[in-house]
């Protein structure tokens, strides 16, 4: 009951953070969304496919310049992407490299410019794809963009990750 509350009062935050209206001087809006596996076939009426339009709603909604994705899958991205116009992604899958779920992060391409990204593994050998350690079931990973800031050319550093 109380990490339901605290999870619950985490996800209000950014949202009531970023009712400001859109203008290149505003303050850069961050948020982070966990948009759930979309490989969860047992979620019911919660499964990807009756939520997606949700998703990119919200997404879509909130503006954001920088959000933290968490369990993607490719094809969940691929269908964001085509929704909302003007993003790109950034990240790995956990995997290696290439598949499982990602953590990417997901900028606005007219605010932000991707200087550099990287995955790295939650574990004692963080460049190893697929690798994990200190007890986790799956691997997990933080995926690391390095952003000028187009209104402003300051620097930023975002994660994103998940953890068990």
């Amino acid at each position: 009951m109380r990490i339901g509350l605290v999870a619950l009062l985490l996800a209000l935050v950014p949202v009531a953070a970023l009712a400001a209206p859109s203008d290149p001087a505003r303050p850069l809006r961050v948020v982070t969304f966990n948009i759930r596996n979309g490989r969860a076939w047992r979620d019911g009426r919660h499964v990807w496919w009756r939520r997606r339009r949700a998703t990119a709603t919200v997404l879509r909604r909130l503006r954001p310049d920088v959000a933290g994705l968490q369990e993607a899958y490719r094809f969940q991205l691929r269908y964001l992407r085509r929704k909302l116009r003007g993003y790109a992604t950034a990240g790995a899958g956990r995997k290696d490299g290439r598949r499982g779920e990602w953590n990417p992060v997901l900028y606005r391409t007219d605010r932000l410019r991707l200087e550099r990204t990287e995955t790295r593994w939650l574990s004692d050998t963080p460049g190893a794809p697929g690798s994990r350690t200190w007890g986790n079931r799956s691997p997990r990973i933080a995926t690391i963009g390095w952003f000028t800031d187009l209104a402003d050319g300051s620097s930023l550093c975002v994660f994103s990750t998940h953890l068990d």
